[in-house]
């Protein structure tokens, strides 16, 4: 193997090939902006111009109008407003509903409580009879 070959191998980074144009690109470009600049500055030159004021002859005066008499209007009644609804408290809602709870389940357990004493009393009842 050739001596050139093996170094042009191992080059480490490989390199892109360069790219061509780029100078004619930029020119084009920078060329571009200035008649860009050129067309800006003559557009706003040729919109710079101050306008030519109008002249009117009058032939006869213009009549002068009295001003119309103000019309009185008459203020309407003040309307009455609605009484407002009464605003009702979400919080002693709730309140109302959570004593309500307590309360059934009270009763629940009472009523539980009396079942569980009649089945009780009952079952003491059985016994006894056996007993006898």
């Amino acid at each position: 193997m050739n001596r050139q070959q093996s170094t042009r191998s191992n080059a480490y980074p490989p390199q892109p090939p360069r790219e061509r144009g780029t100078w004619r690109a930029f020119a084009l470009a920078a060329l571009m902006h200035v008649l860009l600049a050129l067309f800006l500055y003559h557009g706003v030159q040729w919109q710079n111009s101050t306008p030519a004021g109008a002249e009117a002859e009058l032939w006869t005066e213009v009549p002068d109008v009295a001003a119309p008499r103000p019309v009185v209007t008459p203020t309407p009644p003040a309307r009455v407003a609605p009484p407002a609804p009464p605003v009702r408290d979400e919080q002693a809602d709730i309140a109302l509903q959570q004593k309500k709870r307590q309360q059934e389940a009270a009763a629940r357990e009472a009523l539980l409580e009396q079942q569980r004493r009649a089945q009780q009393l009952k079952a003491e009842q059985q016994e006894e009879a056996r007993r006898a």
